[in-house]
């Protein structure tokens, strides 16, 4: 049996801006059914929803970058920098990559 998935609202405020492409509409059931604690079919019934689709809806919304300090596993987290920075970081990715495919084109055989 899956485990309830509940969130606090500190929580849900710090995955709110992965939502900013739904409608408030959608972004409120998500809110009540993860942090509000209320039943999705409740949700539902009060949003004239399907209660497959607020379900769906919660179950969409993945907490697990909340509990790796906001980051997916694997990423860096960089803050806001100036644009030529952005861009001078640009460039030297574009240049690892590259000399990356260069190597890889000189291993193989």
């Amino acid at each position: 049996m899956r485990g309830k998935k509940r969130c606090t609202a500190q929580e849900f405020d710090a995955i709110r801006p992965r939502l900013e492409n739904l409608k408030k509409r959608n972004v409120h059931a998500i809110q009540e059914t993860l942090a509000g604690g209320r039943a999705p079919k409740a949700v539902a019934a009060e949003l004239e929803f399907s209660n497959e689709a607020a379900r769906r809806m919660a179950g969409k919304v993945s907490l697990s970058p909340v509990e790796r300090d906001g980051r997916p596993e694997g990423r860096l987290s960089i803050g806001v920098m100036a644009p030529d920075l952005a861009d001078l970081v640009t460039d030297m990715a574009r240049q690892t990559k590259a000399r990356l495919k260069q190597q890889e084109f000189l291993v193989k055989p």
